[in-house]
């Protein structure tokens, strides 16, 4: 097992843990989770009993993985989230040599620190476990780029890739991040530190092979609407040349629908005209989170 030597780079470097403060060059310094919690804001403000709890369990899960990456010592009780890591460890041939180090970095005078879960020096992979229930894909995208670009630039250790290893009671999954670049790092930086000299730049999605993908099959799917459109208005027309009421095409039947009138409501006119009865019959539902494309 690697280990980041802070002292040999002239690196002050501590943390409480009790507080969850790091102290570098005798000075606090922000966590990188602290910054992004501060400009990205934190749902959590109260803390309930549940989530103390959680966040105990993260810890132990943690400190396991790191007794077993540091001593080979696995736990001696059921661990469902042990099993699944060694399982995913496993199938993706991962190798990991540092495993709960922390680290130090300054961009711009702009400084942070924070504890690497795991590093791959073959893969040259970073990785952090996640045991949470919410999936906060773009905070631990912004995190592991963090933390890639402190090991670059601080210890000069080369990352090229970045993943998640989500692990929540029997539930596992393994989560490619794209890393996100030092312009876009460091403007992140100046919206804690100096928000008026950030400029206003886009983050870039998780995954460039899923963006792609879903924008090549966003063309095809416009390609093949198209097509649908043409050839249903074509069967529309020769049905009604024909004096077709119904068609069976395998297991299809096509149906024709005489021209009607539809009767609609204009909510906007009645909520400005007679706003009473609009509240006393209007009807709430919930709808579900989605992305909107233009």
């Amino acid at each position: 097992m690697r280990k980041i030597d802070n002292k040999n780079k002239k690196i002050q470097l501590t943390f409480n843990a009790e507080k969850h403060i790091y102290t570098a060059y005798d000075k606090e310094v922000p966590s990188a989770t602290t910054i992004i919690n501060k400009v990205l804001g934190s749902p959590f403000v109260l803390e309930t009993p549940e989530m103390v709890a959680a966040r105990q369990k993260g810890t132990l899960i943690h400190s396991v993985f790191n007794e077993f990456l540091t001593t080979g010592k696995s736990p001696d009780f059921d661990m469902q989230e042990f099993n699944n890591f060694l399982r995913i460890s496993s199938k993706g041939g991962y190798t990991w040599d540092l495993s709960e180090q922390m680290i130090f970095n300054s961009v711009e005078g702009m400084e942070y620190a924070g504890t690497l879960d795991l590093y791959d020096s073959k893969k040259k992979e970073i990785s952090d476990v996640k045991t949470g229930s919410v999936k906060s894909l773009k905070k631990w995208q912004i995190q592991l780029s963090l933390y890639a670009w402190a090991l670059r630039d601080t210890y000069g250790i080369e990352v090229e890739r970045a993943s998640i290893l989500w692990l929540h009671g029997d539930k596992a999954e393994y989560i490619a991040i794209h890393i996100l670049d030092k312009k876009e790092i460091t403007n992140f930086l100046k919206l804690y530190y100096c928000p008026e000299q950030a400029e206003d730049v886009s983050l870039r999605c998780l995954d460039t092979y899923s963006t792609t993908l879903f924008l090549d099959t966003l063309k095809k799917i416009a390609v093949l609407e198209e097509t649908i459109k043409d050839v249903k208005e074509q069967i529309k027309k020769e049905m009604e040349e024909r004096g077709l009421l119904q068609i069976k095409l395998g297991d299809k039947i096509i149906s024709y629908v005489a021209q009607t009138e539809k009767v609609s409501l204009d909510s906007k006119k009645l909520k400005q005209e007679e706003p009473e009865i609009y509240e006393k019959y209007k009807k709430v539902s919930k709808v579900s989170s989605s992305i909107r494309i233009k």
